[in-house]
């Protein structure tokens, strides 16, 4: 039976969540480029995107915290103090929707606009 100490289990999870935001950053990049956000930007971006889907309690996989960062990056402006707008506050905390409905609905909404 193969045993892992709890630091090493605690830098693998390190490991796959720098690897995450690391192809986070790369996506972003990409989809950014015409908008030339510098990378301290776009890094600043995902870490306040991360804490506020965290915050949120139902974003939960990295697949949906990628969309939600995503959509509020590319069709919102970024995360700054302001609020999202109330549409798509309503979308985001619509509980009779999994959160990639949710998300689904908010991309939409934000194409549209």
């Amino acid at each position: 039976m193969l045993r892992i100490s709890a630091a090493q289990a605690a830098a693998l999870g390190l490991d796959a969540e720098n690897t995450f935001r690391d192809k986070l950053h790369a996506r972003l990049t990409d989809v950014l480029n015409g908008e030339q956000w510098p990378a301290d930007k776009i890094t600043r971006h995902i870490e306040m995107g991360l804490n506020r889907a965290q915050s949120y309690g139902f974003l939960r996989t990295e697949a949906e915290m990628a969309e939600y960062i995503e959509i509020v990056c590319c069709y919102l402006g970024g995360f700054g103090r302001a609020p999202h707008p109330p549409e798509v506050m309503l979308m985001l905390f619509d509980r009779s929707r999994p959160a990639a409905a949710r998300l689904s609905r908010i991309r939409a909404w934000c194409t549209e606009q």
